[in-house]
């Protein structure tokens, strides 16, 4: 490799046109000067010699983007995911970002929503006018229509205490917003799962106490003592 090295620096150096960023850059060969003084010329003999093989690339190219798109585009969807989060599961985990925010949680009790009956909810937080409703599939059979639907964009919905619940604010959380997929195939294609949506639940519960703390839920014992 030494002897290889010195016989190409020995060499007469070529002079370069100009030196990008990139090592690759090299400075023009005459076949590539002769192509741009006569890009259309075939007497020169280069734009002749050098179509077939810009041809031959450029369907190889192709060949390769068709062999792609054909396997994306025959891949079936994802669908909606069916799996949801158990209600026992769901309270554990706004119990655990609660107590990262340092509050302390009670179960919830009734509260007026304007609903035909009062919402029984399944958390409160001590000290402030706040609660949190997990509403399950059982909830949704039982309330019917009376439960809103969920906001847009994975938007927070809140509902405002009535009549001696006034003043309370309850985060209405939607068993059926929070579904992942478990099928190996759905997570590899990026489906969501079971921990991104745990994550995302606890985000809400933070992002709810944000919303509640910048109001002043805080400053007052809970309606429901």
């Amino acid at each position: 490799m030494g002897a290889l090295n010195a016989s190409l620096d020995a060499r007469p150096a070529r002079p370069r046109a100009h030196r990008c960023a990139h090592e690759t850059c090299r400075a023009e060969s005459p076949d590539v000067a002769r192509l741009k003084a006569h890009p259309l010329d075939d007497s020169k003999g280069g734009f002749r010699r050098r179509a077939p093989q810009v041809f031959f690339a450029i369907a190889l190219l192709g060949f390769a983007l068709s062999g792609c798109g054909g396997s994306q585009v025959g891949m079936a969807p994802l669908g909606e995911p069916t799996f949801e989060l158990e209600e026992g599961r769901a309270v554990q985990i706004l119990e655990e970002a609660a107590a990262d925010l340092q509050l302390e949680t009670r179960r919830g009790e009734l509260v007026d929503v304007g609903f035909d009956a009062p919402l029984d909810v399944d958390l409160d937080f001590v000290g402030m006018r706040s609660s949190v409703a997990w509403i399950s599939s059982n909830d949704l059979a039982r309330w019917g229509d009376a439960i809103p639907d969920a906001a847009p964009q994975n938007q927070l919905r809140i509902l405002s205490g009535r009549g001696e619940s006034r003043g309370m604010h309850v985060l209405l959380l939607r068993a059926d917003s929070y579904r992942f997929f478990r099928e190996p195939d759905a997570l590899q294609r990026g489906g969501i799962s079971e921990r991104e949506i745990e994550a995302r639940l606890r985000q809400d519960l933070r992002d709810f106490i944000e919303f509640e703390r910048s109001r002043g839920a805080n400053s007052g014992a809970s309606s429901l003592q």
